[in-house]
């Protein structure tokens, strides 16, 4: 699926970086999300696949990011 949304930074289970779209989706990369990226607010562009694994997070739908523009 693809989707523009912004990054934001969770504090749950050690942190970790999720994004939520602008269609107010929340996705929580299950790999993380690259460097460049990882900043607070910062507006991408992504290609995501559902994942279907357990997360202790359980914030948003976990995806694998296949491609992702910081913009």
């Amino acid at each position: 699926m693809h989707i523009t949304g912004t990054v934001t930074h969770q504090d749950l289970e050690g942190g970790f970086w999720g994004i939520v779209g602008d269609d107010g989706q929340k996705y929580h990369p299950v790999d993380g999300l690259p460097k460049e990226a990882q900043k607070e607010g910062q507006r991408v562009e992504a290609e995501l696949e559902i994942a279907h694994v357990m997360s202790f997070a359980m914030w948003g739908r976990t995806v694998r990011v296949r491609s992702l523009t910081v913009l």
